[in-house]
């Protein structure tokens, strides 16, 4: 009888020791890889879980140069209404601290990056009925001039015009 009772209480700790490292770490990893602009990356197919998982995804990747535009979309595809509950995600650097963190069943980010790598986690739980599917877009835009760029660049050709005009007056006068 004792054998029998350690022996049920081995199992026990064997299986939630698997369930436990199971959960600790991703179901499912993306190398997305370099986002130098303009790039997009999208899941496809949709990232699927079936009914009551638990949801633990990373997405890697990097930014080339400093002050990247980047944009990040989560969006749930909800069966019936029954969306994935405590969906989360959240955007790490190098120092392994919060960029941001969303909720909710749509989430969208837009923001600067410096150059470095960076590590997007996707938590939540399945819908126990329905299971449950997302799709993730990671993107990078090109950058757009500010309004002081093209200023500056009206004076740089006005300059070289005004430059030209003196010479062609200097080399008629002579």
């Amino acid at each position: 009888m004792r054998r029998l009772l350690l022996a049920g209480i081995a199992s026990v700790l064997l299986v939630t020791g698997g369930v436990a490292n199971a959960i600790s770490s991703p179901v499912h990893t993306f190398e997305v890889g370099l986002l130098a602009p303009p790039t997009s990356w999208t899941t496809n197919p949709p990232v699927s879980y079936a009914p009551g998982a638990s949801i633990y995804d990373v997405f890697n990747f990097s930014v080339p140069t400093a002050s990247t535009f980047f944009n990040v979309s989560l969006d749930i595809l909800s069966y019936a209404g029954f969306p994935i509950t405590n969906f989360t995600s959240v955007l790490t650097g190098a120092a392994a601290t919060p960029i941001f963190t969303l909720t909710g069943p749509t989430q969208s980010y837009a923001g600067t990056l410096d150059s470095g790598t960076y590590v997007l986690t996707v938590t939540g739980t399945a819908n126990a009925t329905v299971g449950g599917q997302y799709n993730a877009t990671l993107g990078t835009i090109a950058a757009v001039p500010e309004p002081e760029a093209y200023a500056m660049f009206l004076v740089g050709i006005g300059l070289i015009g005004a430059v030209a005009r003196r010479r062609r007056r200097a080399l008629g006068a002579a």
